[in-house]
């Protein structure tokens, strides 16, 4: 009998680490914020790609950067921690 190791999306869970309760800033729209920074830390790019303007942006990273999920550098952003999507995790598999 053999096992084989199966992706699951359902059965994926969060993991990260943050200064206090990191949970509580984590909306879903700062999920997606986190992954599009991932790729685009730009705030110009990431206002153009999520349809917002840069000060509304700028409100939604401030509880990210509180509990230390993002860096900031220069007006550009980055995820703290390592972001992966469905396809970056299938490669891994």
């Amino acid at each position: 009998m053999t096992s084989e190791w199966i992706y699951i999306p359902e059965r994926v869970h969060l993991s990260l680490a943050g200064s206090g309760n990191p949970w509580g800033a984590l909306t879903s729209f700062r999920k997606r914020i986190l992954r599009t920074l991932h790729d685009y830390p730009d705030i110009d790019d990431l206002a153009r790609i999520l349809d917002n303007t840069k000060e509304e942006l700028k409100r939604e990273i401030e509880p990210l950067l509180a509990a230390s999920l993002v860096l900031e550098r220069d007006d550009s952003y980055r995820p703290a921690f390592l972001v992966a999507d469905e396809n970056e995790t299938l490669r891994v598999v």
